[in-house]
């Protein structure tokens, strides 16, 4: 996706990151613009320790609806 490891919130904030949630240990930010985009992707949710930072990378898949395998 074209992110560091370890990078801070502020070092991404180019991203136009959105706060979700956080607590005592990890805040979690989401983002539609990372630097290297997948065109199945919709959203990423970044997951940051608050230590080691950027350690977590989740991406969610627009729907797909022209899948033609059929499954039993």
């Amino acid at each position: 996706f074209g992110l560091k490891w370890g990078a801070s919130p502020q070092e991404l904030k180019n991203l136009n990151l959105k706060k979700e949630s956080s607590d005592a240990n990890t805040t979690i930010y989401s983002t539609v613009t990372p630097p290297k985009n997948i065109s199945i992707a919709s959203e990423y949710y970044l997951i940051f320790d608050n230590e080691i930072q950027l350690q977590k990378i989740i991406m969610i898949s627009k729907n797909i609806d022209n899948d033609t395998r059929v499954r039993a």
